[in-house]
């Protein structure tokens, strides 16, 4: 298992970014190509510097998949009880 830093539409990778609201997702627009800028530049002229085993490396990739997995469930688990708390309301409302 490969361990990026970017989602699959190219975008950096953000903790729990069904969380942001939408002066959040506006100030990371703003915010990410410097932040990515300053990472690459770094990265280019050798000032990070990260060294795993191959089998550290294994457990961290598959740790931070889990986590990431896990962030999608409880985003999906927590768009269901809305839709059952919404949908309660609606109902006894009539």
């Amino acid at each position: 298992m490969e361990m990026s830093d970017r989602t699959e539409d190219g975008s950096f990778k953000v903790s729990n970014p069904d969380a942001f609201g939408e002066i959040e997702r506006e100030e990371w627009r703003k915010v990410e190509p410097t932040l990515m800028e300053v990472i690459e530049e770094l990265r280019n002229n050798d000032k990070i510097e990260t060294q795993f085993r191959d089998s550290a490396k294994t457990r961290l990739t598959t740790c931070i998949a889990n986590c990431d997995e896990n962030s999608e469930i409880w985003n999906a688990f927590g768009r269901v009880l809305d839709d059952l708390l919404f949908l309660r309301c609606s109902i006894t409302q009539f």
